[in-house]
Formats: structure tokens, C-alpha cells, sequence
């Protein structure tokens, strides 16, 4: 068997076992909620998956600018890689998210090797973002003037680092100026805010009443720690505690995580026979 076949018939795999967790999944969340939901306010929905897709668009971003920086690799489209690797975390091991990325940015021209650094990066800045969000707002949830103090002191931080001269990011070639940086972690932090007010919209749009500030902390800290949770499909189980801990209700729980299903896996098809389409185009040109 070729090394070309042999690749094909692992894809074949992959995608086989994603379409079984996926549907198994669905069916699970359909029959625990609903789904009539959905029609009794409308405007949240749709503005909520609005603001996912807006939280996708940043952190895609923010991968795009972080793989820019391997200069001597002409890359296209980069950013595409981010969304196609998206289904996979429902696979058995967030490990098949990251090798997934790995591939479809070599197919956008970045190596495996250097690719495996951006991830680790953007991870690290991902991570780090939503930890922050999250204990910034807890602090705002408790005390209105803690939370804003708080925030100033964070952002008087943010500043400082761009004073940071350039530096080489260990076991990389990536080289980065404070100020740079700063603009990149930027970007999560934003990302995380426009999703929990996704997140805010679901639990609203299922009648339950919630802070804007406790859904945004709620929110950042349960796909945060879903992430860390490298053996849990798209963090399922973690996620869902952390929820439940804030005293989110079942529907709101069920609801937002059968939205992000479904973008997750639209997003990540369209992403993948993009990125294939425009491979097939520049062989034939070629």
C-alpha cells in the first residue's frame, strides 16, 4: 500500500469515528432538551451563534498572526487550518485536535515541526486569556469596584509588556516583541468575552436569569479547563460540571452545548473541502 493510500484510508477512519461520536452525541442532547426552545426566542439564538462565530473568527485570527511569524514559509489561508481541526475534538483525545491542525497547516504550507510550535503557543496564550477573563470577572461578579480595580491593574500589566524588547520564544524560531505579544493575547481576550455573551444569550433564550459578568467567568473557566482536559472529547463531563457548579441550568447546559456542536462540525466541513478544493486547484495549474 502506498504512503498516499495509507493516508487516505487513516483519514477514512478518522472521519468514520467522528461521525459516530457526533451523532451519538446529538442524539443524547436532543432527547434531554427542548428543542422548542428554540422558537421562543429566536433573536438570542441567532445573535448567539453570531458571537461564537465572531469568538472562532478572533482565535483563527490569532493563529493565522502566530504561524505568520515562520516568515520563510509562504503560507495561505492559514487561518482555514483553525477550523478544520475544530470536529476533531470530539474524537476520543484532544490529541487528534492537535495532529489535525498540524495537518491541514501543512496543507496551507507550514510544517508539522514548526506548527506544533504555534500550537503551543496559541494554546498557552488561549489558556492563559481565558483564566484571566474568568477570574477578572468572578472578582467583578462579587465586587463591582474589586473587579474594575482589578481589570485596570490587568490592563496597566498588558501595557508594561509592551515595553519588552524582542525575544526568542523557547525551542522556536519565532521571535516576538512585548508589544507584539500584547496585540496577540489581545485578541483571546476578546474572544472570550463575545463568547460568553454567546453563552449569556442561551441561558437567557432558555428563560433561566443569569449575570452577564457570572456567564462570561462561567463560560471562559469550563472550556478552559474542557480544553486541559486532554482525554475528554470536547471537554464533555468537565465542561458540564463547571456549569452545573454555577448553578446554570440544565437546558442553558444542553442548549449552548448542542449549539457549539453544530458549528463546530459546519465550520469545520466547510474549512476542509476549502482547504482540499484549493490544493486541487493549484495542482491542476501546476
Amino acid at each position: 500500500m502506498s504512503k498516499r493510500s495509507l493516508l487516505l484510508a487513516v483519514q477514512i477512519v478518522f472521519y468514520g469515528a467522528l461521525i459516530w461520536f457526533v451523532v451519538q452525541k446529538f442524539d443524547k442532547l436532543t432527547a434531554s432538551v427542548d428543542l422548542g426552545i428554540l422558537l421562543n426566542k429566536p433573536l438570542h439564538i441567532v445573535l448567539s451563534i453570531l458571537c461564537f462565530l465572531a469568538f472562532y473568527g478572533l482565535l483563527s485570527l490569532h493563529w493565522m498572526q502566530i504561524s505568520d511569524k515562520y516568515e520563510k514559509f509562504p503560507q495561505s489561508h492559514q487561518w482555514l487550518a483553525f477550523f478544520a481541526s475544530q470536529p476533531y475534538k470530539y474524537l476520543p483525545s484532544s490529541v487528534f485536535t492537535f495532529s489535525s491542525r498540524a495537518v491541514y497547516a501543512k496543507k496551507l504550507g507550514l510544517p508539522m515541526k514548526q506548527s506544533s510550535a504555534v500550537q503551543l503557543i496559541e494554546n498557552f496564550n488561549i489558556l492563559s486569556a481565558g483564566f484571566c477573563i474568568a477570574l477578572l470577572f468572578l472578582i467583578y461578579h462579587a465586587s463591582a469596584f474589586l473587579g474594575t480595580f482589578a481589570g485596570l491593574l490587568f490592563l496597566l500589566g498588558l501595557f508594561a509588556v509592551c515595553f519588552v524588547p524582542v525575544f526568542k520564544l523557547p525551542k522556536t524560531a519565532i521571535k516576538i516583541s512585548g508589544r507584539d505579544w500584547a496585540k496577540l493575547f489581545i485578541l483571546p481576550l476578546a474572544g472570550w468575552l463575545i463568547a460568553g455573551l454567546a453563552f449569556y444569550l442561551i441561558v437567557l433564550a432558555t428563560g433561566q436569569q443569569i449575570e452577564f459578568a457570572s456567564a462570561v467567568a462561567t463560560n471562559a473557566m469550563a472550556v478552559a479547563l474542557g480544553i486541559l482536559a486532554i482525554f475528554a472529547p470536547g471537554g464533555i463531563g468537565v465542561r458540564e460540571l463547571v456549569y452545573n457548579k454555577f448553578s446554570v441550568g440544565n437546558a442553558g447546559i444542553i442548549l449552548w452545548r448542542l449549539l457549539t456542536l453544530v458549528i463546530d462540525i459546519a465550520v469545520g466541513l466547510v474549512a476542509i473541502y476549502a482547504i482540499n478544493r484549493s490544493l486541487r486547484t493549484k495542482n491542476h495549474k501546476v
